[in-house]
């Protein structure tokens, strides 16, 4: 979008007020104007959340970041450092990632640090969180199921086992440290366990100016093109009634795995499959299915 385009989505959104506005990407702090659009958005009253990998953060960035940002999310590939640098294709990406999360504390700002658990053992989970934790992150979430238009990360059985089992020494090491833990970017806490907000609580505007129910998918079309409709509008629009209405169907039933999966995602069925269905990638099966060659019964 060009700068006047990001204005009238900014316009949009203020007249919403929403809770908070979360400006990802993509990378945001490629984006040239980007402190431009944060100092818009706090302008008019709206509370930003930068997600970020940190690759471009320098001091010198953080420092006026902060005056209009209080909350800051870094997303790190991989509690190894071995496969982040893999996943980034530099071997400098944890290190950069890192310096970023020390960058963004010492300018004052929330920092929450979101990690996608590829390439681990247990050693690696605690130690990492201790890591963080030291650095004073203000929450650590542990992303187990992930998927973008692009990419997907698929967790082998071996690694849920390896993240069930860290559960009780990361829950540990974060109350020592006073750091919130967060699976899949929820609180752990069952009870407040809900199904997917999408479309509801939650929506996501494109780099094209289009509202769509989550940033896995939804329609672009006139419908939903904020240069020509309101939020409200495009939230009433034949494509969103109509992903609520699927939605309502694949809700999963109580099941003791809920905490690790949030009762699924069924944008990671419309990234793998083009549809809207209950997550591929259940949980309890995966686990069952372990068991079931290890010749264990539950």
């Amino acid at each position: 979008m060009s700068s006047t385009e990001v204005r009238v989505v900014i316009d949009r959104l203020a007249e919403m007020q929403p809770r908070s506005v979360a400006v990802s990407g993509g990378e945001p702090l490629l984006f040239p104007d980007i402190l431009w659009v944060l100092r818009e958005l706090r302008e008019r009253g709206l509370n930003a959340d930068v997600c970020t990998n940190g690759m471009a953060v320098t001091p010198e960035l953080a420092e006026p970041m902060a005056e209009v940002v209080k909350r800051v999310s870094v997303s790190l590939d991989s509690f190894s450092r071995e496969k982040c640098a893999t996943l980034k294709g530099t071997p400098e990406a944890c290190d950069r990632s890192l310096a970023a999360i020390d960058a963004f504390v010492a300018a004052g700002m929330q920092v929450n640090v979101s990690i996608v658990p590829t390439g681990i053992t247990y050693a690696d989970i605690v130690a990492t969180a201790e890591r963080l934790a030291r650095r004073g992150v203000a929450s650590i979430s542990v992303l187990p199921l992930m998927a973008t238009r692009e990419i997907t990360y698929s967790l082998t059985p071996a690694a849920w086992r390896h993240l069930n089992d860290s559960l009780p020494s990361l829950i540990d090491v974060c109350r020592r440290y006073d750091v919130e833990l967060k699976l899949k970017g929820f609180p752990l806490d069952e009870k407040n366990m809900t199904r997917c907000g999408a479309g509801e609580h939650v929506v996501a505007i494109t780099s094209t100016g289009h509202l769509w129910p989550c940033g896995f998918f939804g329609e672009s079309s006139e419908e939903t093109d904020l240069m020509k409709v309101t939020i409200p509008g495009a939230l009433h629009s034949s494509s969103f009634e109509r992903f609520r209405r699927e939605i309502t169907q694949t809700i999963c039933p109580d099941c003791a795995h809920t905490s690790l999966c949030e009762k699924g995602c069924v944008g990671v069925s419309w990234v793998e499959r083009g549809v809207i269905a209950p997550d591929p990638r259940c949980v309890r099966k995966t686990i069952l299915a372990t068991e079931t060659r290890d010749g264990v019964t539950r």
